[in-house]
């Protein structure tokens, strides 16, 4: 039974680090897609991503992590980029459109 309780443990842990390792990996994306596209995302998408990747290095900071707490704000930061992405692609296309007279 101990082992069983250890594997679970040793289970979440690695769990733990990969979250670690995906938020220190998810920041400089996020920072890189920002300088990107810096004159297509509007101001209040800039905010919300620069609110959430300071969130994902808050929860960093912290001794510990935790688990559930490192993955929401990697997911929340993840989305945040995805939507903006999303917008950024959308305005381009109609774009693209009304150059080419297709709208």
């Amino acid at each position: 039974k101990e082992a069983q309780r250890n594997a679970e443990k040793d289970k979440k842990e690695r769990e733990r680090i990969q979250e670690l390792n995906r938020a220190e990996a998810i920041i400089p994306k996020a920072e890189e897609f920002m300088e990107k596209f810096e004159d297509e995302i509007p101001t209040t998408d800039v905010q919300q991503i620069n609110a959430k990747i300071q969130q994902v290095e808050e929860v960093m900071d912290e001794n510990k992590p935790e688990l559930v707490e490192l993955k929401e704000a990697n997911n929340e930061l993840d989305a945040v980029l995805s939507n903006t992405g999303d917008s950024i692609r959308e305005e381009a296309d109609g774009k693209l459109g009304l150059e080419h007279g297709d709208v």
